[in-house]
């Protein structure tokens, strides 16, 4: 996900690309020694950084560069990452010693990787590789052409073949928030993840039917109990996950594209704490605590401040409850999850787009005023409201 600073006075986004390898089985090898061997070294390090009390980079890189150097055939580039690995472990927590898993991401930064055109160019333990293959999706190409590379991870997945990626951190220039003309407004739920105001719902039932199967599956095989079933689990292990996070992708995608195309901003619910103030029954917890808002939220927003386009957020008391035409709130008017029915005026429709509706409304009418703050944070605030009171969603590291 997005982190964001600035370049030289100018707002950026600092975006992940991840590429796949595809180097052939000798270079392959070499490259996971590589990897290998970098966590044995930040192991042995983080041991002798515990022992001794410090943490600090500079004592650090001074007191066992020349050891971890000789001792694991380190280059002297690759020496000093292992340092800021270990030192950033550290940061977290300096009470406990960190342990590094045997095929942990390595950090690699400008002057031992490079890219030119589709192949990759890499230092490992004895020499420098050069033309590995990548695969590159256009969306990956135009990032990387547009961005300036930082540093990159060199990652082995789970799996039998332990594909190898490379994770390069890239900075994108943040584009000037483009004047509203009107307001999108988006309602986050369960049962429908997302439900604009124009009338498009995403429904959730796929998903749900997804972690009904996977929470099924697990449960049967840890039953099991053989080692084959264990294999399985260990293979299942974040599957439901990743579909998950592509689904919010796609939905986000289409409501900023949406937004975009229409030259109008979003408006969303802030729900921030909403986990903990609010209760369901036994049979719903596990598809309420397995609902990925927050998530599906940030991906609009990110995707939104990459596009330009401005994203409020308002209040979400009684969104729910109101009705978008009269404006009479009440409980009541809420007659089921999938229907609203105002008591007063009689007006009916769908409940998540009458709240998707008041989600609109609430945002203010007048043309939101994009800015970045000295952070480097990407901000929309309302232009008849002082900073101290303004409800913004504000984008951070």
């Amino acid at each position: 996900m997005p982190r964001y600073g600035k370049q030289k006075g100018a707002p950026v986004a600092r975006v992940t690309v991840t590429l796949r390898l595809d180097p052939t089985p000798a270079v392959r090898d070499e490259l996971i020694a590589t990897i290998e061997r970098c966590n044995e070294a930040a192991n042995w390090l983080a041991g002798e950084a515990f022992t001794a009390g410090c943490t600090d980079f500079d004592t650090l890189s001074k007191r066992h560069y020349a050891e971890l150097r000789e001792r694991f055939g380190l280059s002297s580039q690759v020496a000093l990452l292992t340092s800021t690995k270990v030192v950033s472990a550290y940061k977290h927590d300096s009470s406990i010693r960190p342990t590094f898993r045997e095929h942990g991401a390595v950090p690699f930064d400008r002057r031992i990787y490079s890219l030119d055109g589709d192949t990759l160019s890499i230092r490992a333990l004895t020499r420098r590789i050069t033309g590995i293959p990548l695969r590159m999706g256009a969306l990956q190409r135009d990032w990387l052409t547009r961005g300036v590379w930082k540093e990159a991870d060199l990652v082995v997945r789970r799996g039998r073949k332990k594909r190898l990626d490379i994770a390069i951190t890239v900075e994108l220039p943040l584009p000037d928030v483009a004047e509203a003309s009107g307001t999108l407004g988006a309602d986050l739920g369960v049962v429908n993840l997302l439900t604009d105001s124009d009338g498009n719902v995403y429904s959730g039932e796929k998903v749900d039917e997804v972690r009904e199967w996977y929470a099924d599956r697990k449960a049967t095989l840890q039953k099991v109990g053989t080692r084959s079933a264990k294999r399985r689990l260990r293979q299942l292990s974040g599957a439901e996950a990743r579909f998950k996070k592509n689904e919010n992708h796609r939905i986000a995608k289409q409501t900023v594209a949406r937004a975009q195309g229409t030259g109008r901003r979003i408006a969303l619910e802030e729900l921030k704490g909403i986990g903990q103030r609010v209760t369901v029954r036994h049979s719903q917890r596990a598809r309420h605590t397995s609902w990925s808002f927050w998530q599906l939220r940030f991906f609009i927003a990110y995707k939104a401040a990459l596009a330009g386009v401005a994203v409020v957020a308002v209040d979400p008391r009684n969104t729910s409850r109101t009705c978008c035409k009269c404006k009479h709130c009440d409980r009541r008017n809420r007659r089921s999850q999938a229907v609203f029915q105002c008591r007063r005026c009689g007006f009916t429709a769908p409940a998540d787009w009458n709240a998707a509706e008041n989600i609109r409304n609430k945002a203010d009418v007048t043309q939101p005023m994009a800015s970045h703050d000295d952070a480097g944070n990407v901000a929309v605030r309302r232009r008849d409201t002082p900073p101290s009171a303004d409800a913004s969603l504000t984008l951070s590291a």
